[in-house]
């Protein structure tokens, strides 16, 4: 696994994680959450931003991007989870706005935003299904969660997967932004949890689409997270074939095995709530989850490359050899 140093990034003592990767007038960028922490973004919030890799090695070419989202609301709101892809020539980001409510619970929806190569936002566009127009992006709107959708771009024309099973398939309709459902087909799958979207669909055999999913199982309060790939076939809007196992799972490092106990407790305690000592677990210790999470994958010859984030502070890129993720799907009867 490819690491890429937070000092090439945003800095040296700031968490950078959940990247997405994405190939666009032949450059490789990387799009990635990195921690704000200031007076009125405390280090809960996020923000987005990207650099340029090297091809060769995955490493950055240029320096550290953000792109410039104006929120919602007048409300502070964190942006999360980018997913890059390009449709109609030009390069998109869904990614996840979120606000806090009165409840002190989260809400988010999902917004897409066409970018320049400068970080400039050229337009903004909140697709409206499921209950996607919600207190994140509305003060007048209820709660609400949407986030987990994956793009998916067939000629000029956007789709999202709002859920992998049952397969929920939604066309993107620009001159109102609204959705209309394509299908809702449930399918059986030997993963016994929850299956989520994480990258775009991208191209892989005719008519078939290649993405990756995540999940979670849940151990004493503790999720750890893994994924893997499966495979949607666009003339029937069915998933074809899936991983038959996980092709990576968060284990926890020697760090938190050592001193994961105290650290939780310490996270979960009132003491986190201080600034200096919440920001300084992000950075050293990232979250009492196991997790791993890809916003992103390219096409890279005869391999795939993905983007991981890792534990909510550090991003990577795994290598994946096509005949070898070919030969680990299972065919979906």
């Amino acid at each position: 696994m490819i690491g890429i140093s937070n000092n090439n990034l945003a800095g040296f003592l700031v968490s950078c994680f959940n990247p997405s990767l994405v190939s666009f007038q032949g450059e490789i960028l990387l799009f990635y959450r990195f921690i704000s922490s200031t007076s009125k973004y405390p280090d809960s919030y996020t923000n987005i931003a990207f650099v340029k890799l090297n091809p060769i090695n995955f490493q950055p070419i240029s320096k550290h991007q953000v792109v410039n989202f104006t929120a919602m609301t007048k409300l502070p709101a964190t942006f999360d989870d980018p997913r890059a892809f390009v449709w109609m020539d030009q390069l998109w980001l869904m990614y996840i706005q979120s606000v806090k409510a009165t409840s002190g619970k989260w809400c988010s929806a999902v917004v897409i935003s066409q970018i320049d190569l400068d970080g400039h936002v050229i337009q903004t566009r909140i697709p409206e299904y499921g209950r996607n127009i919600n207190f994140a992006v509305s003060e007048d709107a209820l709660p609400a969660q949407e986030k987990n959708w994956s793009p998916l771009v067939l000629g000029n024309e956007l789709y999202f997967l709002y859920e992998i099973n049952p397969l929920n398939v939604i066309k993107f309709q620009p001159e109102n932004n609204t959705c209309v459902q394509v299908l809702s087909s449930p399918w059986e799958s030997h993963f016994q949890t929850y299956l989520s979207g994480s990258t775009p669909l991208i191209p892989w055999r005719g008519t078939e689409y290649i993405g990756i999913f995540h999940t979670y199982e849940l151990s004493n309060s503790i999720r750890t997270y893994s994924m893997g790939f499966y495979i949607v076939d666009i003339t029937q809007w069915r998933v074809t074939q899936i991983s038959s196992e996980p092709i990576l799972i968060a284990e926890p490092g020697i760090f938190k095995k050592l001193f994961g106990r105290f650290l939780n407790k310490l996270w979960y305690s009132k003491y986190s709530k201080i600034d200096w000592l919440g920001y300084l677990l992000r950075i050293i210790y990232g979250d009492p989850w196991n997790v791993i999470y890809t916003c992103g994958m390219i096409d890279y010859g005869e391999k795939w490359a993905v983007s991981i984030g890792y534990n909510h502070k550090n991003c990577y890129i795994e290598i994946y050899d096509k005949v070898k993720i070919s030969e680990s799907l299972s065919v979906v009867q």
